[in-house]
């Protein structure tokens, strides 16, 4: 004979323990909160990469920006070497107005200025005959490179009507040389030159900026073709 089954209103039998089924979104009893130590180290290393390629751009940008910085300078000095040097090529055998000499001097230079007359370019498809001098001034606390230019006519006795332009605030320095030949034909730089002839050629450098910005330019100008 088959024995009766228990239920729950029988006290001789034993209730089932009802099984806990998971719920999405909480954590199980077996686990842990927070982050391990692995995850901890590769988002350190992540965030040092990340830095490190910040810190480097930061000085290539730097470096790139001195670099253009360094170029702007020498070719502002470059352009006025070029100018300097147009003016130079020019030169004319012809006497400077009021020399303050007895004899009539074709060129007057120092090794801080020149004076002389030329036929320079004072526009696109413009040349006129100038007298024309570059010299270091004081301007506003500073010394910078000037041009004075006069136009230079024929039966005229005086320096009237000329005209200054300022080459570049940050030029600071200019020396010229000159050149002529010695009884064997050798070449021979001086410092000064007064003189009814033109000297053979003539070399320069212009200084731009100061300390570590500093830009130089120099030329060399054939003076006798």
């Amino acid at each position: 004979m088959s024995r009766p089954m228990a239920t729950i209103d029988d006290p001789g039998s034993v209730p089932s323990t009802p099984t806990a089924l998971p719920v999405p979104g909480l954590p199980s009893s077996g686990s842990q909160c927070g982050y391990t130590l692995i995850e901890v180290l590769v988002v350190l290393a992540i965030a040092s990469i990340m830095a490190a390629m910040m810190i480097g751009g930061v000085r290539q940008f730097q470096s790139l920006s001195q670099l253009g910085q360094r170029v702007a300078s020498q070719s502002v000095a470059e352009a006025v070497a070029d100018r300097v040097a147009d003016d130079l090529a020019g030169s004319l055998e012809l006497p400077l107005l009021a020399s303050g000499s007895g004899e009539q001097v074709s060129f007057m230079g120092s090794p801080y200025e020149v004076r002389f007359n030329a036929v320079v370019r004072t526009g696109f498809l413009t040349q006129k005959l100038q007298e024309v001098a570059y010299r270091m001034e004081k301007l506003a606390d500073q010394q910078t490179l000037v041009r004075i230019s006069l136009p230079r006519r024929l039966g005229q006795a005086e320096r009237t009507g000329a005209e200054k332009l300022v080459m570049h605030p940050d030029v600071t320095a200019i020396a010229f040389g000159y050149m002529t030949r010695d009884a064997l034909g050798g070449a021979v730089w001086l410092d000064h030159w007064n003189e009814t002839r033109l000297p053979v050629a003539i070399r320069f450098q212009i200084d731009l900026g100061t300390g570590r910005k500093q830009s130089r330019a120099s030329r060399t100008v054939n003076i006798l073709r």
